[in-house]
């Protein structure tokens, strides 16, 4: 099941470079986010700060890019 949905994105709806940019930059959260609890876990607090700072800047710029006030919801079109 989790293979089905892992393909599902790239053969379904993501045919433009809008819609690839939305996805990877969520999936970079994700990714960045992980390396944040691997930090926590190992007791890098270092690693964990830097994680955590860079995480807020890169929402906030996808957020900014990707998100339609009028809508309230998140778009392929960027904002930019």
């Amino acid at each position: 099941m989790a293979g089905q949905l892992a393909r599902y994105p790239a053969q379904r709806w993501m045919d433009t470079k809008p819609e690839r940019e939305l996805y990877n930059n969520c999936y970079r959260v994700i990714l960045w986010q992980q390396l944040q609890d691997y930090a926590d876990l190992l007791v890098r607090s270092d690693e964990s700060k830097h994680c955590r700072d860079h995480l807020a800047r890169i929402r906030l710029l996808i957020h900014k890019t990707f998100f339609e006030i009028g809508s309230g919801q998140y778009s392929f079109r960027s904002n930019k």
